[in-house]
């Protein structure tokens, strides 16, 4: 199996090509064209309890559509926001993604739910976050650009909430408070995330629900 990621502006796309017998795993709605033929089964992720307290707690469809290719044949997904996407190649590692943030990964990835506790409420992406593990590579999306960046030892990061896309397990990450009530209220800031450990955090560079706060403005007027 190979993939490309097209870019296309704010607006990326993959092209993947599968040979005969070739699996991958994609996050429902990102489907959008394919050549030859390919047959497509719903798969819960984890299991029904896994999946269902994925889709209730963490707010994702608990299904994950595998497609197989019967014969040679080429897939073309897009994510739901504009922006961009990333290839994450893992050798028996993990990588924790939130809510919106995966995309696809190739079928020997496993899917499984983590507890992220506080810190996926102030994301707003529930409180179970996508685990990927094992050996292989996955895709992943932002809204805006995507930052790959590497967490020294010692080093401290301080991230706004709802910019964190994804993690590897080694990161540590704490809530905090930037400024004060005036800046919560007015500022429009109020709640980061400390992040230190060593390891890498991935990060987009908008913020969807400003987006919404200026839509729903717009519509009040």
């Amino acid at each position: 199996m190979d993939w490309k990621i097209i870019d296309a502006e704010s607006f990326d796309y993959v092209e993947v090509d599968l040979k005969a017998g070739e699996r991958i795993r994609i996050q429902p709605g990102s489907y959008f064209m394919h050549k030859g033929e390919v047959e497509v089964n719903p798969k819960a992720v984890g299991g029904i309890g896994t999946s269902l307290k994925r889709m209730f707690l963490g707010g994702e469809s608990f299904f994950i559509n595998e497609f197989t290719a019967v014969s040679s044949a080429k897939l073309y997904l897009a994510p739901s926001m504009p922006g961009q996407i990333k290839t994450v190649e893992l050798n028996n590692q993990q990588l924790i993604v939130k809510d919106g943030g995966y995309l696809a990964s190739t079928a020997d990835i496993d899917i499984s739910t983590k507890f992220v506790g506080l810190k996926g409420l102030f994301t707003r992406s529930g409180f179970f976050w996508i685990n990927l593990s094992g050996t292989g590579k996955a895709l992943i999306n932002t809204y805006g650009a995507l930052l790959e960046i590497e967490v020294k030892e010692n080093e401290k990061i301080y991230v706004d909430n709802t910019h964190l896309i994804a993690y590897e397990p080694s990161i540590n990450i704490a809530i905090k408070k930037l400024g004060n009530l005036k800046t919560f209220f007015f500022g429009g800031e109020g709640i980061v995330f400390e992040i230190t450990g060593k390891g890498k955090i991935y990060l987009q560079t908008r913020n969807i629900y400003h987006l919404q706060s200026i839509i729903l403005r717009s519509q009040s007027k």
